[in-house]
């Protein structure tokens, strides 16, 4: 069971995602506020790209100018799960196959990475990522909050094919 400092952070995080209208400020809270519930070192927000078939980060927290540049980002190469909705999990991305940019991961000091699939309504629009420095597993109670916190915020989501971020 959440504990009542979750809730009353998870609480927080909702009000300062919906405290404005605007595209830009809403993604950074969603992302900042993500790592800060979750204590991850940093969190993206990554929209499909369907003509090019790649992801588009559209917001970041906690991550490198460098690290945000590293190329561009494969949705089957990279945690390529969240394409069948599904979380991913990678404790050690040292030697975990689903990672697609490995060096620049490790180079960044990120140790673990959560996928959760983006939707709008029934459309699958991209991937919510936390990254840990630390090795992680997660209990089922973790796993089950983690699969909640897209689903609360009502995600404002746009097509990078006509407004690029």
């Amino acid at each position: 069971m959440p504990t009542a400092d979750f809730f009353h952070r998870y609480l927080y995080a909702l009000a300062d995602i919906h405290a404005s209208f605007s595209l830009e400020t809403t993604e950074a809270a969603v992302v900042r506020n993500a790592a800060l519930l979750f204590g991850a070192r940093g969190a993206s927000i990554m929209l499909f790209n369907p003509g090019e078939e790649n992801l588009v980060i559209s917001a970041t927290f906690g991550l490198s100018e460098a690290y945000r540049g590293k190329g561009a980002i494969s949705p089957r190469r990279s945690l390529g799960e969240t394409l069948q909705r599904a979380p991913v999990v990678v404790r050690d991305v040292a030697t975990d196959p689903k990672i697609q940019y490995r060096e620049a991961t490790l180079q960044e000091g990120i140790a673990s990475v959560v996928g959760l699939p983006l939707t709008a309504g029934s459309a699958l629009v991209g991937s919510l990522r936390l990254y840990f420095a630390q090795p992680r597993d997660f209990s089922l109670e973790e796993m089950e909050q983690l699969q909640a916190w897209p689903f609360r915020p009502v995600w404002p989501s746009r097509r990078p094919s006509t407004s690029p971020p």
